[in-house]
């Protein structure tokens, strides 16, 4: 059974092909014909539910791949002497970071901490590298870390670290 329907001005044949599914042909261009095709009240169910499911999966692996990566940086540092020296140049030491903010001890100076912003790469690995901003975003300091208790401050200095 075969009904000719305009919509849009654009002819559509609508026909029922079988008991379960209805068909609306667009015949508006010969040999491009499309099926538009009205889900069953069970389909629009599973459907819903489908979409359900899949939202909050993405939502929880969202959830859980939010989390920081462990921070390499975090806890206090003293300075040695580079490979190859007897003596340590003009280094911070000891340094303290928390995940907030960080302490550093120049020679001569009272510590202030400062709070701080880090930025770590992959932290599961070795060589790694974490960045470190300050209050001021044009300030930062990079770490190379050679092992999870041996650190390079990447600047002019390339003061020698080990953890505490």
């Amino acid at each position: 059974m075969n009904r000719h329907v305009y919509l849009n001005n654009s002819p559509l044949v609508y026909s029922s092909n079988s008991p379960q599914y209805d068909y609306l042909v667009d015949v508006s261009s010969p040999g491009h014909e499309s099926f538009l095709q009205p889900l069953s009240p069970r389909e629009t169910t599973m459907k819903k539910i489908m979409s359900m499911l899949a939202v909050l999966f993405l939502a929880f692996a969202g959830a859980c791949g939010h989390s920081q990566p462990p921070n390499p940086l975090i806890g206090t540092w003293k300075a040695v002497p580079s490979p190859g020296a007897t003596k340590i140049g003009y280094c911070a030491s000891p340094m303290v970071f928390t995940s907030t903010t960080q302490t550093l001890t120049w020679p001569g100076q009272q510590p202030s901490p400062e709070k701080v912003n880090y930025i770590a790469a992959q932290t599961s690995t070795y060589p790694t590298t974490v960045y470190v901003t300050g209050n001021n975003s044009a300030n930062h300091q990079t770490y190379q870390f050679s092992s999870k208790d041996s650190m390079v401050s990447d600047d002019a200095s390339l003061c020698h670290y080990q953890r505490q």
